[in-house]
């Protein structure tokens, strides 16, 4: 197995330990070499180093102008820096130094000594680069553990708020303006026997295209996929999202398990608005209707009553014609109304009545029970959102 080499440069110009240098090291090493400053200079440009060792004292532009040039240049990643020299003065060593050099090592150096110390270095080098990738690395987890927390409590701030809604429109006005705060443009419809709602976040009406994708996806799975776009589905409610992340990434598996968790809500919800709106109808209806027959029925009573008036009138008149004394036409007026009195309005006329005055006390009661469950769930959801745990 062929195991790559690091590459590094020596420049010096001593030709004789340039050569010692690059015999000792070139085992352990790609070894490049130069014997002068300018030399040097157009290899850093054009090459990529682990590693430099440098002279002090090169020709045409020194070792500590190649450092300073080094320390100065914006390309990433600068090579690692080492000086190689005789000069063992205070001022000069400290001046290396402040040019960001890693080792300063003065001559003469054991062989043995110098090789070590080189892959030591080398070590030392490779260490380092492993710990920064894996600090990014968990810069990385951590941002996107962030991000993920944040997507998961705007869905649960989302799903806390759909009870407050209590209009499609706004529903699908919500749910948009929640995906849009994510980065993502959407279309949504809302469907039932009662009413078909379309929103897109653009263009507020949606498109005749979209109407179409609607109508031709929204019966083809939970989940379907087209180009960078996706449809979420259920059976009331499908979401197009037009701008999907790519499949492979963190964003797109995130949104994949946000909507398997909010879509069902959303669709629930339009369930409760439709279902709210058929009671307050029905209410409407079964109140008109109750209206209507007690109208019918007093109209009745009082037609009733002018009928007994003028058959009594009438029959009053004509008791002379029978020679009856006072007693025997009273006795008759009396039992004719009496017995007029006696004739309720027609049974099946009260059933009726009394029929849809159960229907609406009935309904009363299921739109109150869904206002009370409505303000349950209100607080329910705002306490389990409140206890959430997203870490």
């Amino acid at each position: 197995m062929t195991t790559t080499k690091n590459k590094i440069l020596i420049a010096d110009d001593d030709p004789e330990l340039l050569s010692l240098m690059q015999s000792l090291l070139s085992p352990h090493f790609e070894v490049v070499v130069a014997k002068d400053g300018d030399e040097a200079q157009k290899c850093i440009d054009n090459e990529k180093f682990l590693f430099l060792i440098l002279d002090i004292h090169l020709p045409k532009v020194t070792g500590l102008e190649l450092c300073l040039g080094i320390l100065e240049s914006t390309k990433i990643p600068k090579p690692h820096i080492v000086i190689l020299s005789g000069d063992d003065s205070s001022k000069t060593i400290r001046s290396a130094y402040e040019l960001n050099i890693d080792d300063y090592i003065i001559k003469p150096i054991s062989s043995l000594a110098f090789v070590q110390r080189m892959q030591r270095l080398e070590r030392d080098i490779l260490d380092l680069a492993n710990l920064e990738d894996l600090r990014k690395q968990t810069l990385n987890m951590a941002d996107t553990a962030m991000r993920q927390a944040s997507e998961y409590g705007g869905a649960l701030e989302l799903i806390a708020r759909l009870n407050y809604i209590s209009d499609p429109v706004q529903l699908a006005k919500e749910v948009a303006e929640y995906l849009k705060s994510s980065g993502y443009f959407t279309a949504i419809q809302f469907r039932s026997e009662m009413m078909t709602v379309n929103f897109d976040i653009d263009l507020s009406e949606c498109s005749e295209v979209e109407i179409k994708v609607f109508n031709l996806l929204h019966q083809r799975g939970r989940i379907y996929s087209f180009g960078r776009r996706i449809i979420f589905n259920d059976e009331h409610v499908s979401i197009l999202v037009k701008n999907m992340p790519p499949v492979s990434s963190h964003s797109y598996g995130m949104l994949v398990d946000i909507a398997a968790k909010i879509v069902p809500a959303i669709n629930s919800r339009f369930i409760s608005l439709c279902n709210e709106k058929a009671i307050n109808n029905s209410v409407t209806i079964l109140s008109d209707a109750m209206d209507m027959v007690a109208k019918g029925i007093s109209a009745m009573e009082v037609e009733k009553r002018e009928i007994i008036q003028g058959v009594i009138t009438q029959i009053s008149s004509s008791f002379h014609k029978l020679e009856l004394n006072d007693e025997q036409e009273q006795f008759f007026i009396h039992l004719i109304e009496t017995q007029l009195q006696n004739k309720e309005v027609s049974s099946d006329f009260l059933t009726v009545r009394d029929t849809l005055e159960n229907c609406l006390t009935s309904v009363q009661s299921a739109q109150k029970m869904t206002l009370a469950t409505n303000t349950d769930n209100d607080e329910s959801s705002q306490s389990t959102y409140l206890d959430v745990e997203l870490f």
